[in-house]
């Protein structure tokens, strides 16, 4: 499909015949480019600005013609400037520099008064920070000044990327049935190691819910509703257990999901190695095998999340006109209502990227945008609403989202009990048993807290009025609580998953594998794990325990719990810098579903898939070549 460029109101354009590319008024003649020339005098984008054209103009009348054919390659006035490029590199350098020398102390000390007690520490504390900031601000602008030098180049028309588009465009059908067939193949050696599946993290209860019939909101209903599904069809359907139905069923959905991840980068003119980067993330990537067939309800999640973001990946990339669109707002408002119906905490973070939504999207779209982005959390809390109603959900302990705040309580009558007067006791003993609330504590677990949390002995307001007047008088040791629970989300090095006390990849089959022998699910069914492939059972289960990146310094920080959200805020940075802020579309729900994340009850892997998955489009997003061409596929 050839490449239209396109042009701002109010110009005229000319064919110069073979192939060439349009040319603005009142620049001469002789400036009319070849298609192939690594030019940008026929590629301006609707809403650029007028002094822009007369920019190009200037420039277009210095360049020194030879041998018929022009390559010039003038800088985007956005994209090619050093200014965004530095400003987001000196960001990114002191906010990683102070991520590993705070969290190093936290790590360590599950605090952080180690920074200024004694005083010395304070000298060390800020040459460090001043040193790493220096050097890793100085590799960011480099590497955010190389991806704007990268977006004021074109690419070829002949090359990888024209070939795999032309392929996507001219067989949509097709070529999507076989990525998403390469990527569903690939995960079928490990459904055969662990056949008959997985029997882990939450299932156990989910199971005795759903055997039952009575929901509660501990768990999303839908997702245990699917679960349920799977029971009823236990053995019928050739003998198949619900495990492995369950799993099948999910490796077609995510399968899916990630398939269209290259087929809509390439369909948008997305870079041709990224493409190929975006196939081979689920076909190699171990971590994406384990969780293809595991059932939790984070792996549907992921495949709902992957679809938002590419909706707004094409409204990045093809501008506001896509908000004109009523199939936009359909496929964007039923992948929206399928996040807040697999998990609880989306359509907190679908709220928070509301007004941040509105304002990346520009003065010529943000109405409809805030609309879009409002009615889809309307729609998440009104389907939650019914679907509880309908199905007598008995509604989760509040306790689920005080996570942080208890921690931080407890945390003080661990450190400081004789500070509680005996009012704020006695409140405090109407919800937690403040005895043992101490010896409960966990730094990077509020379970064992939050476990013994009661919301019936008095009134929410009088707890949040203690946690109110002992926050004022011991913050820093508040902070202590939040860093020490949420620190393996943004310290690099804490990639060791004992770091958030819990298993990397849960892979239990309960009975014979199981040590505590978890319930009903082994009582009812009798799962009982029989490998198919025993030796690559083996290799998973390294995988699963972390002990095959434990050795490896890249590797342990490439799969830690920290590396999504390094990667994903570097590749914002680079976007930011290299095109309009609309590039940072994609970014918002992610970062939104992140900080959801930072105020749970634990660091686990599996909440951090859904940010895993949309590593291509981070990645695309960054690399997208978004002053070169915009390409309108047909269909």
């Amino acid at each position: 499909m050839p490449m239209r460029p396109f042009r701002r109101p109010g110009t005229s354009v000319s064919p110069c015949g073979n192939g060439t590319i349009l040319a603005h008024r009142g620049l001469p003649s002789e400036l009319r480019l070849k298609a192939g020339s690594h030019s940008r005098l026929g590629s301006y984008r609707l809403g650029s600005r007028s002094w822009y054209a007369v920019e190009t103009a200037l420039c277009a009348r210095a360049l020194t013609i030879g041998g018929g054919v022009s390559t010039a390659r003038l800088q985007h006035t956005r994209g090619g400037s050093r200014g965004p490029a530095c400003a987001w590199g000196i960001v990114m350098g002191v906010l990683l520099s102070l991520s590993l020398v705070v969290g190093w102390v936290v790590v360590r000390t599950d605090g952080v008064e180690w920074l200024w007690q004694p005083a010395w520490h304070v000298v060390v504390a800020l040459a460090a920070t001043g040193a790493g900031s220096f050097v890793l601000s100085w590799v960011f602008r480099l590497l955010f000044s190389r991806v704007a030098r990268l977006d004021a180049t074109p690419q070829d028309d002949k090359g990888l990327g024209a070939r795999l588009r032309a392929v996507v465009v001219r067989h949509p059908v097709r070529s999507y049935l076989l990525l998403w067939s390469v990527v569903l193949l690939s995960w079928v050696p490990c459904l055969l190691a662990f056949w008959p599946g997985i029997f882990s993290y939450d299932l156990p209860m989910q199971t005795a819910e759903a055997l039952s019939g009575r929901l509660t909101g501990h768990h999303p209903p839908f997702h245990t509703l699917l679960w349920g599904v799977c029971l009823a069809l236990d053995g019928d359907l050739g003998g198949l257990r619900a495990t492995t139905i369950y799993a099948l069923m999910q490796m077609v959905v995510l399968a899916s999901a990630l398939a269209a991840v290259p087929w809509t980068l390439a369909r948008h003119g997305g870079r041709a190695w990224v493409c190929v980067l975006a196939l081979l993330l689920p076909v190699l990537n171990p971590v994406v095998h384990l969780f293809s067939i595991n059932p939790t309800k984070d792996v549907l999640f992921a495949a709902a999340l992957v679809m938002l973001l590419l909706r707004l990946y094409v409204l990045a990339v093809e501008g506001v006109r896509v908000l004109g669109r009523r199939s936009f707002w359909a496929g964007y408002c039923a992948i929206a209502l399928a996040c807040c119906l697999l998990r609880n905490n989306a359509v907190y973070a679908l709220a928070l990227a509301v007004p941040v939504s509105a304002c990346m999207v520009g003065r010529t779209g943000w109405r409809r945008m805030l609309v879009l982005s409002l009615l889809s959390v309307a729609l998440g809390l009104v389907a939650s609403g019914v679907l509880y109603g309908v199905l007598d959900v008995v509604p989760g302990s509040v306790g689920e989202a005080l996570s942080v705040p208890l921690q931080q309580l407890a945390r003080v009558v661990r450190d400081d009990p004789d500070s509680l007067t005996a009012e704020q006791r006695k409140v405090l003993s109407a919800f937690l048993p403040v005895d043992q609330i101490g010896d409960l504590y966990t730094p990077r677990l509020a379970d064992p807290v939050k476990g013994s949390f009661s919301a019936q002995g008095g009134q929410l307001a009088e707890l949040l009025g203690v946690w109110v007047s002992l926050g004022a008088s011991h913050p820093v040791t508040y902070l202590d609580a939040f860093l020490s629970l949420n620190v393996p989300y943004w310290y690099p090095l804490s990639s060791d998953n004992k770091a958030s006390e819990r298993v990397y990849v849960g892979v239990v089959v309960t009975g014979q594998d199981m040590a505590d022998g978890a319930s009903l699910g082994n009582d009812q069914y009798g799962f009982v794990r029989q490998s198919r492939i025993p030796w690559l059972l083996a290799r998973y289960v390294d995988v699963a325990t972390f002990d095959a990146f434990r050795g490896n310094p890249l590797l342990s920080v490439m799969f830690g719990l920290a590396f999504p959200f390094w990667f994903m805020f570097g590749c914002l940075g680079a976007s930011v810098a290299a095109a309009k802020r609309r590039a940072a579309l994609p970014f918002v729900p992610a970062l939104a579903v992140w900080l959801t994340f930072t105020v749970g009850p634990a660091s686990l892997m599996r909440y951090l898939l859904p940010l895993v998955c949309c590593y291509p489009i981070f990645l695309g997003t960054a690399l997208q070549p978004w002053g070169t061409q915009e390409v309108r596929p047909k269909g």
